[in-house]
């Protein structure tokens, strides 16, 4: 067993009984540290989570390794442990060497990102976050304009900007602002992009895509103004059905249902 910190799948298991080969790990979570609750952040509490790689046969079975990982390293590792090949372009790189050689080196920064809002299907801002030995420099961005709004800088190896709690830094002063920082802050806002323009691979839609895209978009448009049509028309007629059955004395199960989904509607909209 080797014990990683991974900057989360929880359980990955590959081969039979007598080479089995596990991964395990999970996301980070804050409990009211800073007044933040659950994995919402780019903080060190949600996003340093332990990682434990189980490999028969290692020489130092147990020890731990402190150098940083992500948890796209986990792909390329595991098939490297398979003797599979692993695609070309990943972002992830095996562990492999580090599981051999608990002291061999990690990456040089890890990533992380997260948006806010946290639940929104198109973000109002994006969170890229770089962590190496010592720092973790965050920058905020219009997610619309692509523009800086916000810049975080948090050094981890001397005070006040973090303290030590338990085996978790907490962030306590972000220090981006500082003018004695703003060597610092500038290198790592170059690491920053040189890592996002080598992970991000999204290349513009040529002419025909867009307009392809265009036409779905619009379909589906009207496939939905038609199907909300239908619905209205379903639901009065519901209400002139249980208008009827009102007008005889008697309940009827179109009007039971008209009313379910009036209130299911009165909820959505609440």
């Amino acid at each position: 067993m080797r014990k990683l910190e991974s900057y989360s799948p929880r359980s990955i298991s590959l081969g039979g009984a007598e080479h089995h080969r596990r991964a395990v790990g999970d996301h980070g979570w804050s409990l009211g540290e800073k007044d933040r609750w659950c994995k919402g952040t780019n903080f060190e509490r949600d996003t340093r989570v332990p990682l434990l790689i189980r490999v028969p046969g290692l020489k130092e079975p147990g020890a731990a390794a402190a150098g940083l990982v992500e948890v796209v390293d986990l792909y390329p590792t595991l098939a490297e442990l398979a003797s599979l090949p692993a695609p070309q372009g990943l972002d992830g790189r095996s562990l492999v060497p580090m599981l051999t050689d608990p002291q061999s080196p990690g990456r040089e920064a890890v990533l992380s990102q997260f948006a806010r809002p946290f639940s929104a299907n198109t973000p109002e801002f994006m969170g890229y976050s770089l962590r190496t030995a010592t720092h973790r420099y965050t920058r905020w961005i219009d997610w619309q304009s692509r523009e800086t709004v916000a810049e975080e800088l948090y050094d981890y190896s001397t005070g006040p900007s973090t303290s030590r709690e338990g085996a978790f830094w907490i962030e306590q002063e972000n220090i981006a602002p500082h003018p004695e920082q703003s060597a610092t802050r500038q290198n790592l806002s170059q690491q920053l992009d040189q890592m996002l323009a080598q992970r991000i691979k999204v290349k513009p839609d040529d002419e025909a895509t867009v307009n392809k895209k265009r036409k779905k978009k619009q379909e589906k448009g009207e496939q939905e103004k038609g199907e909300q049509e239908k619905g209205a028309g379903k639901r009065s007629r519901k209400k002139g059905g249980q208008e009827k059955s009102r007008k005889r004395g008697r309940s009827s199960l179109s009007s039971h249902f008209y009313f379910r989904e009036g209130q299911a509607r009165t909820l959505a909209e609440i």
